[in-house]
């Protein structure tokens, strides 16, 4: 419960807070409604302004030792000082925080700050006690039946379950997210909800419905006038453009992704732009400017301190070094991102690295590394339903088999057909079984789908490919 500040300060209004002197000299602060203007500064992405407004009222609560006001000051400051990446300093105010109101028996206060403190952890890669500490908040804003505390820490439950690859408790915990902000009327998270149930979608693969929700968050976010989550909303538009093919439109929305972050001073949020950039080089066959963006992604990243990013530009180095051929190079990347996809239990990242991974081995011959790879690749996929992995697991599956027994190989390519397929799939396992048996109907499928999507967007790899069917 708030302290009633009428009383405390001799009945003058509550948003006037005592600062210092007596008698004549007695002055008030209006730290109440300064916090209200630190929260429009926070939301618009004035988070300079704001930090100055917390750092000028957590002195003020220094001076007076009022331990309530001290933890109250300390939690507002370590909401922009966590936005802007700033982690450690972050997790020092908060720990304060937290002994004052678990001493004061406040424990609805106490979960706030608990959700908070989560919020550090999955920052920095620590899932496991990044969900302890939302657990902890959600049974104690259930027995209090607080439904704003209830919505917001389900929202970041399934921030979790999403990174690791949980798709159906992520979009159960996003749906009651979205269900509970809408009835309290609050915009803000139920625009993030939407933007969050569009990227479990998205890591299903299933962009047509990425792309409704997405648009709709980011329109969410324009109408707010919610800097940071607009920010977000581009980049997640990003990944389904890029996903399409629609490479233009893909680096249009991640640098206006790395504009705002970078306007914001969000390191966190820019590594992720600098890497999806990064990404639209790299398929323009830009290799020097998408080895630039992804080693910015990874100095920032290891300045954070965050690991799962972190993960994500080793990734991408060693997918680069692979496609110039430097094996060696590509494996150690590989090696590293596999490592932290392990220790934060990044089940769709792991699966996705292990399969080119094991690609890698099979370019050099090493079918046996390259089988063990694989396999546990597929397992993990089957485990969490990525489509994406699977179908590449099985596809790599038969070429490593191409090596002992050809013909069970085209076997395994032609089962691959008799399943639900993209186009470009398709294609591939088209261009694949020719290379192997002659199939003409296999080169026509193949040549027919990969000149229609060499139409719609030109890539130097697809003409080669056209060349060779042709």
């Amino acid at each position: 419960m708030e302290p009633n500040y009428t009383e405390q300060y001799h009945g003058r209004l509550a948003l006037l807070w005592l600062s210092r002197g007596g008698g004549r000299e007695q002055s008030f602060y209006p730290y109440q409604l300064l916090l209200r203007k630190a929260e429009v500064l926070d939301i618009v992405g004035e988070w300079n302004q704001a930090e100055s407004i917390h750092r000028r009222g957590l002195a003020l609560a220094e001076v007076h030792a009022d331990g309530m006001l001290l933890a109250g000051a300390r939690a507002q400051l370590a909401g922009v000082l966590f936005k802007k990446g700033r982690y450690a300093e972050t997790f020092f105010l908060l720990e304060q925080a937290l002994v004052i109101y678990e001493t004061a028996g406040d424990r609805t206060a106490a979960g706030r700050v608990l959700g908070e403190i989560g919020n550090v952890h999955r920052a920095q890669g620590d899932y496991d006690r990044a969900m302890e500490c939302y657990q902890r908040h959600l049974v104690i804003a259930e027995e209090s039946e607080d439904s704003h505390a209830i919505s917001k820490t389900v929202g970041n439950m399934g921030n979790v379950y999403r990174v690791r690859g949980q798709h159906d408790l992520a979009m159960e915990c996003y749906r009651r997210e979205a269900r509970l902000s809408e009835a309290l009327g609050d915009r803000q998270a139920a625009a993030l909800a939407t933007g969050n149930i569009g990227l479990v979608h998205f890591n299903q693969g299933e962009y047509r419905q990425a792309l409704e929700y997405t648009q709709k968050f980011l329109h969410s976010a324009q109408s707010l006038g919610d800097k940071r989550n607009l920010g977000v909303a581009y980049g997640v538009l990003g990944n389904v453009y890029r996903q399409q093919a629609r490479l233009d439109e893909a680096m249009a929305a991640y640098r206006r992704q790395l504009e705002i972050m970078t306007e914001l001073g969000d390191i966190r949020s820019k590594t992720y732009a600098l890497g999806n950039i990064g990404r639209v080089h790299r398929l323009q066959y830009d290799y020097p400017m998408a080895m630039e963006y992804y080693r910015r992604h990874l100095a920032l990243a290891e300045q954070l301190g965050d690991k799962r990013s972190i993960s994500f530009a080793e990734g991408a180095l060693g997918g680069a070094f692979k496609e110039l051929l430097a094996f060696s190079k590509s494996w150690a990347h590989y090696q590293r991102a596999i490592a932290l996809c392990r220790e934060l239990k990044l089940t769709p990242e792991l699966a996705d690295n292990l399969v080119q991974a094991a690609d890698l081995m099979l370019l050099q011959g090493d079918t046996g590394r390259a089988r063990a790879l694989n396999d546990e690749a597929l397992a993990l996929a089957a485990g969490i339903g990525k489509n994406e992995s699977l179908f590449s697991g099985r596809l790599l599956q038969a070429r490593i088999a191409v090596r002992d027994d050809p013909t069970a190989a085209a076997g395994m390519m032609r089962a691959l057909l008799g399943g639900e397929l993209s186009d470009h799939q398709r294609a591939e396992v088209c261009y694949r079984l020719f290379q192997l048996t002659g199939d003409e109907e296999c080169r026509r499928q193949a040549l027919g789908i990969f000149r229609s999507v060499y139409d719609a967007a030109p890539d130097p790899a697809l003409k080669l490919r056209l060349e060779e069917l042709a």
